[in-house]
């Protein structure tokens, strides 16, 4: 089943769409991002690939932020091992989940992938792409299921906290003040 979305982002002034294409051996995404940042504008293409678990297994970015690109290839098997160019990245062991910050749809993932119940929350150390600052790190992140489409959602990092509202399918619809869902 595929499913085409459409966000605005409105703290890095983007335009996104991402077509999800779901089937019974994983999750394949494809997303586009074009924005403007600090007076400089930016492209970028990511791919993700999941099991059926909605466990991480490869991601892809490629993006080019005013006359600098950035390029990232990244395989896992699914349980948080990583690899780039067939070099382990024992920084990221553990990390299950990838959250890129230009996209709401990163946050889908663990949505999906814990399947928490309502009030339950959860901490998971995450491998964090800062697609404009060109940069990856580990990152701890809190999920808690507030009811079905309400999850609050914490960067332990930085003491960031937001409300997100998905869809039936986990799917954002809003994270107030940073993506609006305009399609799908």
């Amino acid at each position: 089943m595929q499913t085409t979305i459409s966000w605005a982002g409105q703290d890095y002034n983007s335009m996104e769409k991402c077509l999800l294409d779901a089937t019974a051996a994983g999750n394949e995404i494809n997303g586009v991002i074009n924005g403007v940042f600090e007076a400089r504008p930016y492209h970028v293409e990511y791919f993700i690939k999941t099991n059926p678990g909605w466990e991480t297994i490869a991601f892809e970015i490629k993006s080019r932020i005013a006359d600098k690109t950035f390029d990232l290839h990244f395989q896992s098997d699914g349980k948080g091992r990583w690899t780039t160019g067939n070099k382990p990245e024992e920084a990221f062991n553990g990390c299950i989940d990838i959250d890129i910050s230009l996209t709401a749809f990163t946050n889908t993932l663990p949505i999906k992938r814990l399947r928490l119940a309502k009030k339950e929350r959860r901490r998971i150390p995450v491998l964090y792409i800062d697609v404009l600052e060109q940069q990856t790190r580990r990152i701890d992140q809190l999920y808690t299921k507030l009811s079905d489409t309400v999850y609050k959602y914490e960067n332990v990092s930085n003491n960031f906290k937001s409300i997100i509202t998905v869809d039936d399918a986990g799917l954002v619809v809003a994270y107030p003040n940073h993506f609006l869902r305009t399609a799908g």
